[in-house]
This record gives C-alpha cells, sequence and structure tokens, in this order.
C-alpha cells in the first residue's frame, strides 16, 4: 500500500502477446480501392481491407471516373435549353447514379402490369427531388428507364465471341459483348478460350437460352444483399487465380507488376510509365465479405446478375461500344464485381435450389450501361456480358474460403 496522502504510482501493462486479428467486414469497394489508393491500403490497421461503411451501402457508381464530375452543378440545373438534354447530358457523378438507381429499384420492386406498377413519371420525378436533382431531367430519366428496360437481353449463343471489336477486360481478343467467349452451353469456352463442352448440363442450358426483357414478370431479387464468411483471404491468391482466367489483376498498380504476377516476372518495356510502388503483402483477412447485387432475374431456371451502371463515357452513342465498355469495366475493376457478385449468387442458390448445378441454373450477369442503350441497336451498345467457366467460379470461391483454391 502507498504511504498515506501520497497517490499510488500508475503504470500501464506491457502486452505480452500478439493480439489476435479481428474478423473484418470487406466489400468490392474497399477491395478495389486498394489499387487506387495502394498506399493507404499498405498503411491500414493490420494491413487489413476493412471496408467500414463501405460495406454497409450498395454500390451505386459511388466513386466518379476521370471526367464524371458535374462540372460545378451537381443537381443539373434548370438552365440550359429543353433541346439539349439527353442521356449523354444528364447530370453525372455519384448523386445522379443514386438517383437512376434509385427508380430502377422501385420499378423492379413493382409488379409488372396490372394495377399495382407504379406511375413512371411519378417514380422519377421522386427519385430526381430525392437527389437535388431539376425536374426538367424527367423525360430524359423516363427515356433511359424505359429503353433499358425495353431491351431484349439474351445469352449469346456458341460461336458469338467475335461480334465485337472490344475485346476482354483482360485484353484478349474476340470476345464479342464483353466476355461473350464465356457464354457456350456449358461454360467453358471461356476465359482460356477452349472449345465448349457437350455435356447435359450444357445442352440444357442452351436451351433454356432466349431473349427477355426486364420490364417482363420475371422472378426476381431486388437488391439481393449477400454476408458470407471470408477464411484466409489472400488478394495475391486471388490476383494469380483471375489472371489465370483471362481477367486483369484487380491489384496492380498503373504500369507496375500486380499482386498476381509471379516473382521474377519481367519489367514494364522502357517506354512504360513509371509504376507506383506496391503496397506490402497483407496478411490473410477473415471475416466477411458483403455487398449488394442491383438485380437477380431468373428464366426458364437461368439466374442472371443484372447491374446498372450510370457511368458517362462520351457525348455519343458510337462512345457505348464494346470497345468503350471493355475499357470501362476494366477501368472500373468491374470484372471482379461482377465475379464476386457471382460467388454470392452461387452459394445463396447453392443452399436454396434443390439439384443445383452452376452450368445449368447460372446464365451470367450483364451489366448496363444506361446512357448509351437504345433497344433498336440490342445488346451492341450500352451492354456488356460476361458468364465465367465453372473453373473460374470455383477457383474465385476458393480464394474467400469456399474450397479448395
Amino acid at each position: 500500500r502507498p504511504p498515506p496522502g501520497r497517490p499510488p504510482a500508475l503504470a500501464a501493462r506491457e502486452p505480452g502477446r500478439p493480439l489476435r486479428r479481428v474478423r473484418a467486414l470487406t466489400s468490392f469497394t474497399a477491395l478495389s480501392a486498394e489499387r487506387s489508393e495502394a498506399g493507404r491500403y499498405a498503411a491500414g490497421a493490420g494491413g487489413s481491407p476493412d471496408a467500414g461503411a463501405d460495406a454497409d451501402h450498395p454500390d451505386h457508381d459511388q466513386r466518379e471516373a476521370p471526367g464524371e464530375g458535374s462540372d460545378g452543378d451537381p443537381a443539373g440545373g434548370a438552365a440550359g435549353d429543353l433541346r439539349e438534354r439527353s442521356a449523354f447530358t444528364f447530370p453525372r457523378g455519384p448523386l445522379a447514379g443514386s438517383c437512376l438507381h434509385r427508380i430502377f429499384e422501385r420499378l423492379d420492386e413493382a409488379p409488372a402490369g396490372g394495377a399495382g406498377e407504379p406511375d413512371l413519371d411519378a417514380v422519377c420525378r421522386e427519385g430526381l427531388d430525392d437527389f437535388g436533382i431539376d425536374r426538367a431531367w424527367t423525360p430524359v430519366a423516363r427515356a433511359m428507364v424505359e429503353r433499358t428496360r425495353a431491351l431484349r437481353l439474351r445469352e449469346p449463343e456458341p460461336g458469338e465471341a467475335g461480334r465485337g471489336a472490344g475485346g476482354s477486360p483482360g485484353g484478349a481478343p474476340g470476345r464479342g459483348i464483353g466476355r461473350v467467349g464465356d457464354a457456350g452451353p456449358a461454360g467453358e469456352a471461356a476465359s482460356g478460350g477452349g472449345a465448349a463442352s457437350a455435356d447435359a448440363p450444357g445442352r440444357a442450358a442452351a436451351d433454356a437460352r432466349g431473349a427477355f426483357r426486364l420490364a417482363d414478370p420475371l422472378p426476381r431479387l431486388v437488391e439481393l444483399e449477400f454476408c458470407f464468411p471470408v477464411e484466409g483471404f489472400d488478394r495475391s491468391r486471388l490476383a494469380a487465380r483471375l489472371v489465370e482466367h483471362g481477367y486483369p489483376d484487380p491489384f496492380a498498380s498503373p504500369g507496375g507488376k500486380g499482386a498476381g504476377e509471379p516473382p521474377g516476372a519481367s519489367p514494364p518495356p522502357a517506354s512504360s510509365p513509371p509504376s507506383s510502388p506496391d503496397p506490402s503483402p497483407a496478411a490473410p483477412m477473415e471475416g466477411f465479405l458483403r455487398g449488394f447485387v442491383d438485380l437477380v432475374v431468373e428464366r426458364r431456371g437461368r439466374w442472371y446478375v443484372i447491374d446498372y451502371k450510370s457511368n458517362w463515357l462520351g457525348p455519343a452513342p458510337r462512345d457505348y461500344a464494346p470497345p468503350a465498355l471493355a475499357d470501362a469495366m476494366r477501368a472500373g475493376g468491374y470484372p471482379l464485381q461482377y465475379l464476386i457478385y457471382l460467388v454470392a449468387l452461387h452459394r445463396y442458390l447453392a443452399t436454396r435450389l434443390p439439384g443445383y448445378d452452376y452450368e445449368r441454373h447460372v446464365g451470367g450477369a450483364f451489366y448496363l450501361f444506361v446512357r448509351g442503350i437504345d433497344p433498336a441497336a440490342g445488346m451492341r451498345r450500352g451492354v456488356y456480358f460476361d458468364r465465367p467457366s465453372a473453373a473460374c467460379l470455383h477457383a474465385i470461391d476458393a480464394c474467400f474460403g469456399g474450397g479448395a483454391a
């Protein structure tokens, strides 16, 4: 005991053992931020890609791409000739993206046709009001939504891989509308460009193909939220699996070595721009991966991921052709996003659908760049599609602890 009248001497105890890592919550937004904010990732607490608040909200085009600002007028304003208002001049940026997503969500939740279908003009006005965008844009918002919901979507047939000139997100040739080379009957034509398997599930999948519209009365899951456990997640292993299956390394520094590049790989040519320093490898992550899929629809027993993109790619229809979409997908890191969504859908269906089989039941992912969509142009404008092979899907799933990699 200290002598009476004298305060005790206090000192903090020193930890005698390393503390166990806290299970983290991450998301596509947090993982994709590692590429653009590599330094901050390396300096993060414990090196963990912890999403924090990012994992609590849907990914609604919240990160502005270069040139996608609102030119100082985030609300679109009321100035300007209405004849100049179009999908290409509609306000840009995160608020506009959230506005359009809100409109699509309201319509996707409502029954198609009949007395329960909401008034489209009213839904558009409400969405614009909610995000501070002038109601003068109502006809433009309505036109974008109507065109998108009227577009006939379908899985490309085998042999359609050469339909577009844009290439895959990884730069491989002959992928057509996005990576349509992956859309063979069994999905194995794919990432490596091999011939499609002719097994029974593949034939059944081919028979199930056929065009559908989002305005059709299809079974659907709107804003499907997922939160699945992640065990021993290592971004280097994920990057390596992506590269093996023809996708870009989502963690590569611009012009530099990516997380999935093998040691001793040749350095970039001398003419390449200097690369940013690559962050130090992070410790494997334990925790959960959370996200929200805009829409999942089912047609004839096949399930599709639908993602709405409000990205501004240019002021003309040609800016939304396959080559431009391939560039936008690569720049936004969206292949990783839809692969995560497909893994989530795969896990969801495996626990709820009797006799579930990926080849038979999963149709792929459609990314709809709504500013460029025109039903008259079909899937040749504003539509990016991919259906990764089963081998690819299972390899990515294993990286998140879903099986042996």
